[in-house]
């Protein structure tokens, strides 16, 4: 499984060609492009809107799952209370040069919960402004290192995120059942890569 933004899966239909290729830069595809089946969102509104976000299903390829040769066990943060911050990344492939949808952009910056914000109530603190990383970043996560496991806080849509805790979790079950029915996978789980902590920005030029 996988995670991004709502918006961003308009094209995904059963049959399509879309594929997700992880960690690619510059053209090259370490883990070579993977099928997306099927996507599972959400109706119920949080904080007056309906989150922007997708849980994705993988085809596997030749027996593996994609989590098989990326690692996988990234968890969903718990959902942030008002005034709460925690160190985050966000990480996305901005259009604009000079990643021009190719290169990877890092930006590190103080996130917390704003409650009357909707779709963007995931975002900086109110005394720093967010990298500008342009059209193409949607999707992309914002991760937090807490207990020294990558933890979701949301992904992006124009605006920060919605508080996609309140409604992952269900997300992640409904697909996970679809993918164990789907492809009669067993159930033993993929080796989870040891994190490292983000250092700072890596984003050749986008400020943090």
């Amino acid at each position: 499984m996988a995670i991004t933004a709502d918006h961003c899966t308009v094209n995904i239909k059963p049959g399509s060609t879309v594929k997700f290729a992880p960690a690619a830069e510059e053209g090259q595809e370490p883990y070579g492009g993977w099928f997306i089946d099927k996507k599972f969102a959400s109706s119920d509104p949080v904080d007056g809107s309906i989150p922007d976000v997708a849980v994705l299903v993988i085809r596997p390829q030749d027996g593996k799952r994609i989590a098989d040769l990326t690692g996988g066990g990234l968890q969903i943060h718990p959902g942030l209370a008002a005034g709460e911050v925690v160190r985050g990344s966000f990480i996305g492939y901005p259009g604009p040069s000079p990643y021009n949808g190719l290169r990877q952009s890092i930006c590190i910056g103080d996130y917390t919960y704003h409650p009357d914000r909707g779709r963007g109530a995931i975002s900086r603190v109110s005394d720093q402004t967010e990298c500008w990383v342009g059209g193409g970043s949607s999707g992309g996560p914002y991760l937090a290192f807490a207990d020294g496991v990558p933890k979701i806080i949301t992904v992006l849509n124009s605006n920060g995120g919605s508080r996609i805790s309140d409604v992952v979790p269900d997300l992640i079950e409904q697909a996970d059942a679809w993918a164990q029915s789907e492809y009669n996978l067993d159930s033993t789980p993929p080796v989870v890569p040891t994190p490292i902590p983000d250092t700072g920005s890596l984003g050749g030029g986008a400020g943090s």
